[in-house]
């Protein structure tokens, strides 16, 4: 199967599951580039005390699941930032979009800020 034709068939399953796969609006909070200024400061512990909600945009540069879970790096601005999207906090038909996701798409997501265990900035995703 040709990378042209797999595409046409993600397309055409983001729309059997509802989605509109070229949206007109997305309102963002935060920029790439405002989110790294704005929690690189941050600890662990202050985001996790003090949670902190955030909607932003990118590019989709990298993907890597987990079976019911998975991360992905999103490039906006010139800054690049981490994204966790796990099933049972999206929903099971949300996480199948992000499931169908292939690099260089464009993305809106929604979520709340935190640190890995390795100490990486990610949006726990709420929203996508």
């Amino acid at each position: 199967m040709s990378e042209q034709s797999n595409r046409y068939e993600k397309l055409e399953e983001i729309r059997k599951l509802g989605f509109d796969a070229y949206p007109h609006k997305f309102n963002w909070t935060h920029t790439v580039p405002q989110i790294l200024e704005t929690f690189s400061p941050k600890s662990a512990e202050d985001l996790e005390h003090q949670p902190v909600r955030v909607s932003t945009a990118g590019r989709v540069m990298a993907l890597r699941g987990h079976g019911k879970a998975g991360f992905a790096h999103l490039s906006g601005g010139g800054g690049k930032i981490q994204i966790y999207a796990r099933q049972d906090r999206l929903g099971e038909k949300v996480y199948e979009l992000y499931k169908l996701l292939d690099l260089g798409d464009m993305v809106g997501v929604s979520g709340t800020m935190f640190r890995t265990r390795t100490g990486e900035l990610t949006i726990l995703l709420d929203h996508l």
